[in-house]
C-alpha cells in the first residue's frame, strides 16, 4: 500500500485513459479544528481509535513497513515494535491515549482530496 497515493491519482487516472481530471483537496478537522464543535471530542476519539487494532502488528515483522522506501529496511519490527513510538502494545496504547488528548487540545487537519475523471466514449 503506497501512502503516497493520494498524491499520485491524477497520473494513475490519467494513464488508465481518463479524461478532465479533476482534483479538490480540502481541510479536515478533527479534534479542537473540527468546524463543529459538537463533533470536536467525537473525532477525535474515532481518529484514534481506528488504530487501536494495530496493536496486533506490534512483535510481528511486517513485510510493508520495512521494505517501503520511507522506512529503513534494516529496522527489525519484531524487536524494536515501532520505533519512536512504542516498544509494546502497552506503549502503543499509551501514545494512543496521549494522541487523543492532543488532537482534542490542539486538533488535527488534514489534507483530504477527491480525485475524479471522466472515461472517454
Amino acid at each position: 500500500m503506497d501512502i503516497y497515493v493520494a498524491y499520485q491519482l491524477e497520473g494513475y487516472l490519467r494513464d488508465a485513459g481518463l479524461e478532465n481530471v479533476i482534483k479538490i483537496q480540502f481541510d479536515h478537522g478533527y479534534g479542537a479544528k473540527s468546524k463543529d464543535p459538537e463533533q470536536a471530542d467525537v473525532s477525535a476519539e474515532l481518529l484514534v481509535e481506528c488504530f487501536r487494532s494495530l496493536d496486533q502488528k506490534i512483535g510481528r515483522r511486517c513485510p510493508v513497513f520495512s521494505e517501503h522506501k520511507a522506512i529503513p529496511a534494516d529496522i527489525n519490527f519484531t524487536a524494536d515494535g515501532i520505533p519512536g513510538v512504542a516498544r509494546n502494545a502497552k506503549e502503543f496504547h499509551a501514545f494512543l491515549d496521549a494522541l487523543e488528548v492532543e488532537i482534542r487540545t490542539y486538533g488535527y487537519q488534514p489534507k483530504l482530496n477527491f480525485v475524479y475523471g471522466r472515461k472517454s466514449l
